[in-house]
C-alpha cells in the first residue's frame, strides 16, 4: 500500500514506523544569487532507505555532500544522535557515482585505507577489507587494480570500503547511474540485500523513479531552489518485484510527485 504524505509532512519528520535518529534542520546553502536549499528539515527514518529524487541541479547532492560533512550550510545544522555533524566522519559512510578508488591501490587495500586511517593495525585492516569484499562478491579480486575492475566491480568495492567502516548512515550520490542496466540491477539487489541483513540507515540521490521505488521506504522529491516539496512512504515488503501491481502503483505514485513538483 501506498502512503500519500500531506504538505506539511514534508518540511519535518517523514517517519514509516521507525525510530528518528538523525535530524537536519532549517539547512540552506546559496551559491553567489543562486539558492540551492532554502532552509530544508528532515528526519529519515532509523534503519530504513530514503531516496532523494529531482532534476539536476535541485540539490540532492549538495544535501548529501553537507550530511556528509564535506560542505558546510550557510545556515542550519546536522545531528546524528544529537551529534552535530559538522565535518566528515566515521559514522557517516559515502559511496560516490564515480567510485573514487585510488588507482594505485589494489582492491583490499582500497577498502582497508579507512579502517588504516581509524587506527586499525595492518592485519586487522587487510583482514576486515577481505571479508568485506566477500560480502560484495568480490573475494577473488583483493589484489586487483582499479583498471583491472569493471564499473560493476569498482562500485562494489567502493561500497566495501564505505561499509567496512561500519557507519551509522551510509549516503549515496547517484552510486549506480553510470553502470549498465545489468549490473544497475544486480548492485541494486546487492544493496537491497545489504540493507536487509545490517539494518543500515540509508540516504540514495537518485534520479531513476523505478530505482527509488525498488529501493526505499521513504521517497521524496525536491524542487530546483525549493528543498523537499513532495513525499511518499512505500510500505512493501521487500525484495520488490517490478513486474507486481503494487511496484506499478507506487512507481505512478512517484511519477505523480515528479510532475507536481516541476510543476511547481
Amino acid at each position: 500500500m501506498t502512503g500519500f504524505l500531506t504538505e506539511p509532512a514534508l518540511t519535518g519528520s517523514l517517519q514509516t514506523g521507525m525510530s528518528i535518529f538523525l535530524r537536519c534542520e532549517h539547512i540552506v546553502k546559496v551559491y553567489g544569487e543562486r539558492v540551492v536549499l532554502p532552509g530544508v528539515s528532515l528526519e529519515p527514518p532509523q534503519g530504513g532507505v530514503t531516496a532523494l529524487l529531482g532534476a539536476s541541479g535541485c540539490g540532492k547532492t549538495t544535501l548529501l555532500n553537507i550530511l556528509a560533512g564535506f560542505v558546510r550550510p550557510d545556515s542550519g545544522e546536522v545531528t546524528l544522535r544529537g551529534r552535530i555533524c559538522s565535518r566528515p566522519g566515521p559514522d557517516r559512510g559515502v559511496v560516490f557515482q564515480d567510485s573514487a578508488l585510488f588507482p594505485w591501490l589494489d582492491a583490499r587495500d582500497n577498502v582497508a585505507l579507512g579502517l588504516r586511517a581509524g587506527g586499525a593495525s595492518r592485519k586487522r585492516a587487510a583482514d576486515k577489507a577481505e571479508e568485506w569484499l566477500e560480502r560484495v562478491g568480490l573475494a577473488d579480486c583483493a589484489e586487483r587494480f582499479p583498471a583491472a575492475l569493471s564499473g560493476g566491480q569498482r562500485q562494489r568495492v567502493a561500497l566495501a570500503r564505505a561499509l567496512a567502516l561500519e557507519p551509522e548512515v551510509l549516503l549515496m550520490d547517484e552510486p549506480f547511474a553510470a553502470l549498465d542496466a545489468m549490473t544497475r540491477e544486480q548492485m541494486q539487489i546487492l544493496l537491497a540485500s545489504l540493507q536487509e541483513r545490517l539494518h543500515m540507515t540509508v540516504l540514495l540521490g537518485t534520479h531513476d523513479m523505478a530505482e527509488a521505488c525498488l529501493l526505499a521506504d521513504v521517497a521524496l522529491v525536491m524542487g530546483t531552489g525549493r528543498g523537499i516539496v513532495r513525499g511518499m512512504s512505500i510500505r512493501d515488503a521487500r525484495p520488490r518485484d517490478m513486474t507486481d501491481s503494487s511496484f506499478a502503483a507506487n512507481l505512478t505514485g512517484i511519477r505523480r510527485l515528479m510532475s507536481e513538483a516541476a510543476a511547481g
